[in-house]
């Protein structure tokens, strides 16, 4: 996700594409109101090598937001709690920082072992993906969020 642009994000803003539709877990679990295991997430982006150093934060929901909410956009708790249906919480990761031996900086948070439930007519999940620092990304940054599941 990521539009071609080089505008600066502030904390606490929504990185995402220029379009601000909520991103998708397509298939998260096996039949609609199902279940699923969150065991872990990863952020990573294409730009590395210790440029980009912010903390990520995922905010997780059963159903798509009720409003766009485009890139650079401000994400507050009382929106998320005012504003959207099927709220599951959120998961903050640590910074981003090169793996070794790698071109790519990455934040992972492993052993969540957290059940999430797809709202009763879904199998997808969603989610906003924040940053908690002010950075300024290179143009045409990609950012990729990894989720590994255990469908129940």
């Amino acid at each position: 996700v990521r539009p071609a642009n080089t505008t600066g994000y502030t904390a606490n803003e929504v990185v995402n594409d220029d379009i601000g539709f909520m991103l998708t877990i397509p298939n998260a679990v096996r039949a609609p109101g199902g279940a699923c295991e969150l065991n872990a997430i990863v952020v990573k982006t294409d730009q590395g090598g210790g440029a980009q150093t912010w903390r990520p934060k995922v905010f997780l929901h059963q159903t798509p937001r009720l409003a766009f909410l485009a890139d650079n956009a401000v994400i507050t708790l009382s929106y998320t709690i005012q504003r959207q249906t099927g709220y599951l919480g959120n998961v903050l990761l640590p910074a981003l920082a090169p793996p070794a031996g790698t071109t790519i900086d990455e934040a992972t948070i492993n052993n969540l072992n957290v059940v999430l439930h797809a709202a009763p007519d879904r199998k997808d999940l969603y989610f906003d993906l924040q940053t908690l620092d002010a950075f300024t990304p290179g143009s045409g940054a990609l950012y990729e969020v990894e989720f590994l599941l255990t469908q129940l």
